[in-house]
């Protein structure tokens, strides 16, 4: 363990870093080393297309010299189109990177290591398409959380998103309010009744087909005691002695559980209700019981009325 003085040099601001992420975003400008690279691509386009562009460092431009009038008009289309295409690349990422900044803005100081700038590249060539205001907010929840812990979203994770629908987005937020959050274990609990109950049966399906839940889609998680929490209740395992049962779940994959942390969404007590219940009849080796969360201790604990809602 460092000093308090070799820690704070550790530590850098939030800002400061999404600041040298933003530096890659906006880009930079042509150095010398690259004008021969520019004649070069300028020259090859025009031998190869016949199209009249020049490619320099102050942009593309027409060269309107010995060439008939439809082929001029049909170049400045393109060149129109393209810039076009371009900025409104540029918006989505700037788009995403202020509100990036808008999740880390009061955010104490984060560990001062960079973001592998393999990742932020990828980053952006997943957003520069991404004009929906909502899948913008997700990207920005990913950067913001790379930012504050860089290697909690992996590449696969980026991948996967960008191929996701608004729709199929939409889908994976309404099934998170059933999953458990039972770390390293991410998953819903596998009773057929409730499942149709809830009429989420289907979004379970899609989300397998979108990558989100583990290739071993029926399979089991072990259980042997400790306290699971949702929003507003809590629910012990009072056994004495190590016990252990097998839950039937839908078990999220790395990609989903990672993608779980930046999803808002409330979990449904009244499901929850029902689960653990389902559980403790199920399992009656288990002396499961049930508690109203009352608030947070000066220490941290969770405090919680002693009545057994699971009765």
């Amino acid at each position: 363990m460092g000093t308090a003085l070799e820690v704070a040099k550790m530590l850098v601001s939030p800002a400061k870093k999404l600041f040298e992420v933003a530096k890659i975003a906006v880009g930079t400008s042509c150095t010398d080393l690259e004008v021969d690279k520019i004649h070069r691509v300028s020259a090859a386009i025009r031998t190869n297309a016949d199209i009249p562009i020049v490619y320099s460092k102050d942009g593309i431009t027409i060269d309107a010299s010995n060439h008939p009038p439809e082929l001029i008009e049909t170049a400045e289309r393109a060149s129109h189109r393209v810039a076009y295409q371009e900025i409104k690349k540029q918006q989505n990422i700037e788009s995403v990177m202020y509100k990036a900044y808008q999740e880390v803005k009061d955010d104490e100081d984060v560990p001062d290591e960079p973001i592998e700038q393999d990742w932020i590249l990828r980053l952006f060539k997943s957003i520069e398409d991404v004009s929906d205001e909502q899948m913008q907010e997700l990207w920005a929840k990913i950067l913001a959380g790379e930012v504050r812990q860089p290697g909690s979203f992996s590449l696969r994770t980026l991948h996967t998103l960008s191929n996701m629908s608004k729709k199929e987005a939409e889908t994976f937020q309404r099934v998170a309010q059933f999953s458990i959050l039972n770390k390293p274990h991410n998953f819903i609990y596998n009773n057929v009744g409730l499942i149709r109950e809830y009429d989420f049966e289907r979004d379970i399906f899609i989300l397998y087909d979108c990558g989100l839940m583990a290739e071993t889609f029926g399979s089991s998680v072990g259980y042997k005691g400790g306290n699971i929490y949702t929003a507003s209740m809590v629910f012990v395992c009072n056994n004495d002695e190590y016990t252990k049962v097998n839950f039937p779940v839908f078990r999220f994959n790395p990609v989903g559980c990672e993608l779980l942390k930046v999803f808002s969404f409330e979990q449904n007590q009244e499901y929850f209700l029902k689960v653990f219940k389902s559980i403790k009849e199920k399992f009656p080796q288990l002396k499961l019981t049930g508690h109203l969360i009352k608030g947070i201790s000066e220490d941290g604990e969770t405090i919680y009325d002693k009545n057994d809602i699971l009765i």
